[in-house]
């Protein structure tokens, strides 16, 4: 019967060097380090960044517009009584000094009512970022992604 070779990973840790073999208390501590590391990497894979590819994708508003600044001007002077529109429209913006919003340009819009782009930028104006992000970083200069929805409640 042929003699088997005892598996490599049986064999006792050893550094490269060919030093002494670790103690079973260094290993233990090796692997506790690994998950440790481990566990952190996915919590930080896990995380809702706030800026994504240097653009700010999870906003911080201070201030935002009241419904009426929201509101389509169809609707505010409706021409028909069955006005409605529904939609979503998607600004990318830069984040000023002071925190308001400059340089808007549509980058999505899902409606059969364009003028609810117009309503975007005008609502645009009354946005205001932090000027800070959650990381300590300055807001200003920044891109921003202005997210847009229009519906009717119970929708």
């Amino acid at each position: 019967m042929p003699a088997i070779d005892p598996h490599p990973f049986a064999q006792p840790i050893a550094s490269l060097s060919g030093a002494q073999a670790l103690s079973h208390r260094e290993r233990e501590r090796i692997r506790v380090l690994f998950m440790l590391i481990t566990i952190l990497a996915l919590v930080a894979a896990l995380q809702d960044p706030q800026v994504v590819d240097g653009v700010i994708v999870r906003p911080d508003w201070v201030e935002t517009p009241t419904g009426d600044q929201m509101t389509p001007e169809g609707v505010r002077n409706p021409t028909r009584t069955d006005y409605q529109p529904r939609g979503a429209v998607t600004l990318r913006c830069v984040v000023k000094a002071d925190g308001r919003l400059d340089n808007c340009r549509i980058t999505e819009i899902s409606t059969a009512y364009p003028e609810l782009g117009r309503t975007a930028f005008d609502a645009a104006e009354h946005f205001r970022h932090a000027p800070r992000l959650t990381d300590g970083r300055s807001a200003a200069g920044m891109p921003v992604l202005l997210k847009l929805r229009w519906g009717v409640l119970g929708e």
